[in-house]
């Protein structure tokens, strides 16, 4: 019970953090470059794999709260999970459209590009991760059903 609270903080520290980023020192590091356009495509790439890791964020925290409540097996947890995978699976998406925005804008900043590279790397991994997951909990929920119509 105190592992799961932990992640409950975890997760909340993990968002406002990102978010407090997102709105003042992110801003403020474009601001100070005054970069050509090509830093304009990575700032509304960062700004729209944001949408989705937030979601993620509040997904993995739905599913903590009814494990919390002793619903490990469970439909919303089951959902909670297939949300995860779909947030990860659209934030690499969205890094992989930077990706192609750097190579098709001909600047070729190496750091964006390989940094690109390693967020589409991590959000599939992650995503192949909650793909399995759902796979356990949806067949640990199968079992459990038939446990309950049999007693």
């Amino acid at each position: 019970m105190q592992k799961i609270k932990f992640l409950n903080v975890c997760i909340i520290v993990l968002g406002l953090t990102t978010l407090l980023q997102a709105l003042f020192l992110f801003p403020q590091l474009s601001n100070a470059l005054n970069g050509p356009s090509i830093l304009l495509v990575i700032q509304g790439g960062f700004y729209l794999s944001l949408i989705p890791f937030i979601l993620g964020l509040l997904n993995a925290f739905i599913m903590l709260n009814a494990i919390m409540k002793g619903d490990v097996f469970s439909f919303t947890v089951i959902k909670s999970i297939r949300n995860i995978k779909y947030c990860a699976v659209f934030t690499g998406l969205c890094y992989f459209g930077i990706l192609l925005m750097i190579l098709f804008n001909g600047t070729v900043d190496t750091a964006s590009w390989m940094r690109s590279i390693e967020y589409i790397f991590k959000s599939n991994v992650f995503a192949l991760f909650a793909a399995v997951f759902q796979q356990l909990i949806e067949k640990a929920y199968e079992v459990q059903s038939e446990n309950n119509l049999t007693i």
